[in-house]
């Protein structure tokens, strides 16, 4: 049921009811999360803060990153190797967060914001950045290439509906 009150249309939501099922001792704004199951999952936040689940969500346990950035975004592939990325930095891991390497020169010379990302596999991926671009990589994210999609100068956002073709090096 819609009201349309002096022009403008307001339209009856759901309300839904959000349950706090653990309160934690460190106060972070959290920016990005990524489940690889229904148990497994990471987010990332403010003052390099990673956190970890193994159980849906009930209980989060803190994971060593190793720098104080704000980070942005977290990927995973598997429950394994994953992604962190911050404005000109970029963290990997191929042990489930035990562990995470610093990439400090591998987005050096970018100096755009990332939107989005997406992994094929453990070496080839794609980051959707600003002014219509991607970056590649192959080799896990040492290294990236820019790509134009020539469609658009917006940020690159939804990597769900942007269609990669790695064998071709263009995007769709």
């Amino acid at each position: 049921r819609c009201l349309v009150v002096t022009g403008v249309q307001t339209c009856a939501l759901p309300i839904y009811h959000w349950e706090v099922i653990r309160k934690t001792d460190w106060q972070v704004d959290l920016n990005d999360v990524c489940f690889t199951d229904q148990q497994r999952g990471w987010a990332v936040g403010t003052e390099g803060r990673i956190v970890h689940t193994t159980d849906g969500g009930s209980t989060w346990q803190p994971q060593y990153s190793g720098v104080d950035n704000d980070l942005q975004r977290v990927y995973f592939i598997d429950k394994e190797t994953g992604w962190v990325f911050a404005r000109g930095l970029m963290l990997r891991t191929v042990d489930g967060g035990q562990t995470w390497q610093v990439l400090r020169g591998a987005l050096q010379n970018f100096r755009g914001g990332i939107s989005t990302l997406q992994f094929l596999n453990r070496q080839e991926g794609w980051l959707g950045v600003t002014q219509g671009q991607t970056l590649h990589t192959t080799d896990g994210g040492l290294s990236w290439k820019v790509q134009r999609s020539g469609t658009t100068t917006q940020a690159i956002r939804d990597r769900k509906s942007t269609r990669l073709n790695s064998s071709h090096n263009q995007i769709s």
